[in-house]
C-alpha cells in the first residue's frame, strides 16, 4: 500500500495494461480513513493513558467514555483494513517495461527459435486419437464414472505416464540433490494464501468439505503450494540453503476460465500428473 500511495499513477497504468480495471481511487482513499482513524485511536490510547498515570478517580467516568470511542475506533479501522487487504491480496504483478502489451496471445513477440517444424507426408494424428486407436485412452469412460475433463489411461499409456515421472525424479534427486518429498494432496488456506493461489485463484481451486473440520481444506492445484509451505513461518539457517525439493503428485484445477478454449484431449484437465521443482535460495 505505500508502494501504490508513492507511485499510484505507474501502478494503475501498469494495471491497466493487464487489462484489468482496478479502482485504486477507492483503495487510496480507504487508505486514508485507515490511518486516519488509526491516528485518532493512538491519540485517544495517549490521552488515556495520562488520566490513568494521574489516578484521579473523579476521571473514572473520562477514562471509560474514552475506552469505549476506542473500541468503536478499532471495530471501524479493522472493517476498513479488512476491504483494503481484499483489494490488495488481488492485484496482479506488475509486468516489466519490456513485456509487449496487448489483450491476448496475438501480441506476444517471437524473441527466438529454436530447431526446424518437420513437413510430415501424412495426415499428423492428435493425441487422443492416437490413444483412442490404441485403446489406450479413454474419455467416455471418465466422463461415465466422473464426469468432463478426466481421462482413463490404460496398458503402455499408464506405464509411460509413471516412467516419465520415475525418470524425472531420479534425474533431480540423483543427478542434481533434490530431496524427493511425498506430500499430501491437500492443502489449507494459509498454505493456499501464503503461494497465492486464494483469494485471486479461488475459482480454479477444489475446496474439500470435511466433518468436524472448520479449517478450508483444497486439493492441491500444484506440488509448488504443499512443497514451498515446509518452510513458511520458519527460520532458515543461510548455510542450510539452498534447499530444494522434488515431489511426483496429482494436481486438480477446476480451470474455470478456460471453457471451450485449448481443451481438447488431455489439455487442461481437471486432474493431471507433474513432477514439481521448489528451490528455497538466496534472493539473489
Amino acid at each position: 500500500i505505500k508502494n501504490i500511495r508513492l507511485e499510484s499513477k505507474k501502478f494503475l497504468k501498469k494495471i491497466n495494461e493487464r487489462n484489468i480495471e482496478i479502482d485504486l481511487n477507492n483503495l487510496l482513499e480507504l487508505d486514508e480513513k485507515n490511518r486516519s482513524l488509526i491516528q485518532k485511536k493512538e491519540k485517544l490510547e495517549q490521552e488515556k493513558k495520562i488520566i490513568s498515570k494521574t489516578k484521579d478517580k473523579s476521571q473514572f467516568i473520562k477514562s471509560k467514555n474514552l475506552s469505549k470511542e476506542i473500541e468503536n475506533l478499532i471495530n471501524d479501522q479493522l472493517k476498513i483494513q479488512k476491504k483494503i487487504d481484499t483489494i490488495l491480496h488481488s492485484l496482479p504483478n506488475l509486468s516489466l517495461d519490456d513485456v509487449p502489451v496487448g489483450k491476448d496471445e496475438t501480441y506476444n513477440k517471437v524473441v527466438e527459435q529454436y530447431g526446424k517444424i518437420k513437413d510430415f507426408d501424412f495426415k499428423v494424428l492428435t493425441h487422443y486419437e492416437i490413444g483412442k486407436n490404441l485403446n489406450m485412452m479413454d474419455f467416455d469412460l471418465a466422463s461415465k464414472t466422473t464426469g468432463a475433463r478426466f481421462v482413463f489411461l490404460m496398458s503402455k499409456l499408464a506405464e509411460l505416464e509413471r516412467a516419465i515421472s520415475n525418470f524425472m525424479l531420479d534425474i533431480h534427486t540423483q543427478e542434481f540433490g533434490y530431496l524427493e518429498i511425498s506430500p499430501p494432496l491437500m492443502a489449507n488456506y494459509p498454505a493456499m494464501f501464503g503461494t497465492g493461489q486464494l483469494p485471486k485463484f479461488e475459482k480454479d481451486q477444489f475446496e474439500i468439505k470435511l466433518d468436524k473440520d472448520d479449517s478450508r481444506k483444497f486439493l492441491i492445484p500444484t506440488a509448488e503450494v504443499i512443497l514451498t509451505n515446509i518452510v513458511r513461518e520458519k527460520v532458515i539457517n543461510y548455510e542450510d540453503l539452498p534447499m530444494r525439493f522434488v515431489a511426483s503428485t496429482a494436481c486438480f484445477r477446476k480451470e474455470a476460465g478456460s471453457y471451450g478454449k485449448d481443451t481438447k484431449g488431455m489439455i487442461r484437465q481437471h486432474q493431471f500428473y507433474k513432477v514439481e521443482l521448489v528451490s528455497v535460495v538466496e534472493p539473489k
